[in-house]
């Protein structure tokens, strides 16, 4: 997908410029309050005109997700964890692994049209089925069965200490899902300390490693 956010508004095609408005739009007065007319105004055409892009708003968030998936996908080893061979059983490298969803996670802050979809995703998943199923599916899902997938083969191998690990990556996986609700649902700040909680993440995995390791 082109990477409209980086140029101006004027300069983009009409189907990227409505992408752009309806970001900022649902993110700012939410979902159910922004109006297919609302979007074609400030994007600067009739709305009728939007029609012929998309058939409908939902087809809008639809190709938002797409939007976030594409680029989430590319700024990392994310969902990718591979087998483990012998040489790679160090402590340095399974850190490595551990952190690599995070550091996705860092590289889309530094974003502010991801930060957008990120409170359109935390505020409107309650109220919206399938920002629910998206949510639902992009992050807690498919992490979780990575990381439990993860966790039983350092067992197997006898490099952390046995246990479930469904409970294992659960517990990986919750401070991800506190810190979004905290910086998007509770705080709804619009500047994100990236470099605290970098810090908070690696004192996260730190914690996490020496609870388990053997």
């Amino acid at each position: 997908m082109v990477d409209f956010f980086k140029e101006d508004l004027e300069l983009r095609d009409t189907k990227n410029k409505i992408i752009a408005v309806a970001i900022e739009q649902f993110s700012d007065q939410g979902y159910d309050n922004t109006s297919i007319r609302k979007i074609a105004d400030i994007v600067g055409i009739k709305g009728s005109s939007i029609y012929n892009h998309f058939n409908s708003k939902e087809e809008i968030l639809e190709e938002i997700f797409k939007y976030y998936r594409n680029l989430f996908y590319q700024m990392g080893d994310v969902f990718e964890i591979k087998e483990l061979h012998h040489s790679d059983l160090k402590e340095d490298k399974i850190l490595y692994v551990l952190k690599c969803g995070f550091d996705s996670v860092i590289n889309i802050l530094k974003r502010p049209e991801m930060i957008n979809i990120l409170k359109i995703i935390i505020k409107e998943q309650f109220k919206n089925q399938k920002i629910r199923n998206f949510f639902l599916e992009e992050f807690i899902d498919k992490p979780r069965k990575v990381m439990e997938k993860f966790m039983k083969e350092l067992m197997e191998k006898g490099i952390i200490r046995n246990g479930n690990p469904y409970l294992y990556s659960q517990e990986f996986q919750a401070f991800a899902i506190y810190k979004m609700y905290e910086e998007f649902m509770l705080k709804d700040v619009e500047y994100i300390d990236i470099d605290d909680i970098e810090v908070q993440i690696n004192h996260h995995i730190e914690f996490f490693w020496n609870s388990i390791r053997k």
